[in-house]
């Protein structure tokens, strides 16, 4: 029996007057690449925020390797093995993409803010462990450059790298390929393909072509609700789908 890693369950949130989230649902199994799609003001995004605990939901379940995390702060969840990027590179560019690497492998430790500068240099294996990510990224040859002169597409998969340097259990991508070439979105994908080896992902992405050569299964959220969940033939065939978002914007995958 296939492992459920995050479970949601009639998750709710509503900002003043605006209902954005309304009694969603949706599971993600051990090791799987899930994608989640719908169009724009579907609430995706605010999903992602309850998961991670940037914001707190109304009512509902958020589980995730069956412990209840509905109530915990980002901090606390991303130590539990959930880590995230977000839409808006999170990066400190005035630092170089190893000092990025290595601060987040800090973090993901538990080490003080305070502390990070006068432990940064002398912890060894926290230096491996950022050189390490960094080769799985593909960035070695700008270790040491500042990341504010690293091209968009360089910056999205160091924030990747960021998201993974802890050694989470699941990632949280929002819109990965997001304002990249057909080449450069060629190259993300074989990067997220490689980097989620052994661990579960849940992505945001509006790439259709991207998501049906990336994801083993696709939920669908249109207002706030996920109305389908299926592989990517189950979910391009579907006539609610179909309706509601998709309609011509499936077509077939290239």
């Amino acid at each position: 029996m296939t492992q459920t890693v995050l479970e949601v369950a009639d998750l709710t949130k509503s900002f003043g007057r605006a209902s954005i989230i309304r009694g969603a649902d949706l599971q993600v199994t051990a090791g799987e690449r899930h994608a989640l799609i719908g169009p724009n003001g579907a609430g995706k995004s605010t999903l992602f925020h309850l998961i991670s605990g940037r914001i707190a939901s109304d009512s509902g379940s958020i589980r995730f390797n069956g412990q209840e995390i509905s109530a915990e702060p980002a901090h606390r969840i991303a130590r539990l093995g959930l880590a995230r990027s977000f839409q808006i590179n999170n990066l400190f560019l005035n630092m170089s993409a190893f000092e990025n690497i290595r601060l987040a492998t800090l973090w993901s430790q538990g080490v003080r803010a305070h502390s990070l500068w006068r432990m940064a240099s002398s912890l060894r294996n926290i230096n491996d462990k950022a050189d390490q990510v960094l080769e799985s990224l593909h960035l070695m040859r700008v270790r040491n450059v500042l990341v504010g002169t690293l091209s968009y597409a360089e910056q999205r998969a160091l924030e990747i790298g960021m998201a993974i340097a802890g050694d989470p259990r699941m990632v949280l991508l929002d819109e990965p390929t997001a304002g990249m070439s057909k080449a450069e979105t060629e190259r993300m994908l074989a990067l997220i393909r490689s980097v989620t080896i052994g661990r579960s992902l849940l992505v945001i992405e509006h790439d259709m072509q991207m998501v049906f050569n990336l994801a083993d299964r696709i939920s669908v959220l249109v207002y706030g609700k996920v109305i389908a969940t299926g592989t990517p033939q189950e979910v391009r065939s579907n006539p609610q789908v179909q309706e509601a978002y998709l309609g011509s914007a499936l077509g077939d995958p290239k």
